[in-house]
């Protein structure tokens, strides 16, 4: 009988230990239900902060500029489980309404681009450029004198690179008469 109530006792410990450790995991389980909710919701809202500070960034640059003109919008999508991510961008028009041209004209660039997760500086850099895109382009469109300096800076080298051609078509005959002289006073000879 003795035997018998040890046994007991020593099962009763067991069953007490066990139960310790279901609570355990109970609990952790619930703490970590808990703290991937709070994940979720945190990336919700950083989620509506993107989109809207997005929007009114897009907003902001449509508001510059004289003319009205096609909407910009630009999308990053990362499908969970393949690690590829999406990267679509739309840049609208140029130069439109200015007085380079006399009738409306629009310049349109889509890029749709596909990247692996291990390649996301790809992605940084492609926003970086678009970023520097999109500044050029208001530039061009609200100064004037940008737009001149760069059409007389094209100008410029148009011609630089005419009168470098050019002299070397000089030289190049240059070097044949001087070729040719010789010869023709050694046949006179």
């Amino acid at each position: 009988q003795q035997e018998l109530e040890t046994q007991v006792k020593h099962l009763t410990t067991q069953v007490l230990e066990k139960q310790t450790q279901l609570d355990e995991v109970l609990s952790s389980k619930n703490e970590m239900r808990i703290s991937l909710n709070n994940a979720m919701s945190r990336i919700e809202e950083l989620n509506q902060q993107l989109q809207y500070s997005k929007n009114s960034y897009y907003t902001d640059i449509e508001s510059h500029g004289s003319g009205s003109h096609a909407p910009m919008s630009s999308s990053a999508n990362v499908s969970s489980g393949t690690g590829i991510t999406t990267i679509t961008s739309s840049r609208v028009p140029f130069f439109k309404g200015s007085f380079l041209t006399s009738k409306h004209s629009s310049f349109s660039k889509s890029s749709s681009l596909m990247l692996r997760s291990d390649g996301h500086w790809w992605a940084f850099i492609l926003q970086c450029l678009d970023q520097i895109g999109v500044k050029f382009y208001l530039l061009l469109r609200t100064s004037q004198w940008v737009r001149i300096i760069i059409i007389a800076y094209l100008i410029i080298i148009h011609l630089w690179i005419f009168i470098l051609i050019f002299s070397h078509h000089n030289i190049l005959e240059l070097q044949e008469h001087k070729h040719i002289g010789p010869q023709q006073s050694n046949s006179i000879g």
